[in-house]
């Protein structure tokens, strides 16, 4: 099966936001794909499907020669979020060499966070924790809230541990505090 890759454009009619990507596709028609970002997808399900255009910027045969097409029309305009819904270059889905350059340029992002950012993140210092922690502590739930929190967990198995000295399976957040070598079973 032969497939085009296709560099589009989705705009928003309301806001006029817009969101740069690359399909894959088997014909040249519209086949209603408007893009799979995160904010995105998000603007779609609010404003709904009808007050978005996708327009086609550039159409390829090669997978590779999208993704770098991708890239170039993006550029740094994803930077923008007050245009912009990508959240990050394009281009780098499967390229590591794009992957990596990103990163370089991005090192708060990778999970190890610069001493720059932690010493300029309110939320990291001591008073900060405080803060946070303070807000949360009186926080009332709504019902709402409540019944999603429970949702999520509910119906996933809790792992477990068989304890070494009663032999029994004891949930891993109790395990070490109640069982293992605090068992009362223990000789």
């Amino acid at each position: 099966m032969q497939y085009n890759y296709i560099v589009y454009k989705t705009t928003n009619l309301i806001n006029g936001k817009y969101y740069i990507g690359k399909h894959r596709q088997t014909s040249d028609e519209f086949d209603g794909y408007l893009g799979s970002g995160k904010l995105i997808k998000t603007a779609i399900s609010k404003y709904g499907t009808h007050n978005f255009l996708r327009e086609t910027i550039e159409t390829f045969t090669d997978e590779t020669q999208c993704y770098l097409a991708e890239a170039r029309i993006l550029g740094d305009k994803w930077k923008c979020r007050l245009t912009c819904y990508n959240l990050g270059p394009g281009g780098d889905c499967g390229m590591a060499e794009n992957k990596q350059t990103w990163w370089d340029n991005n090192p708060g992002k990778r999970g190890e966070r610069s001493i720059d950012w932690i010493e300029n993140n309110p939320s990291c210092t001591v008073e900060g924790k405080h803060r946070i922690s303070a807000a949360n502590k009186n926080r009332i739930w709504s019902e709402e809230s409540k019944k999603k929190c429970g949702d999520v967990s509910r119906g996933k198995p809790k792992p477990k541990t068989e304890c070494p000295y009663c032999k029994r399976m004891i949930p891993n957040h109790m395990f070490n505090r109640y069982h293992n070598n605090n068992c009362k079973e223990k000789i």
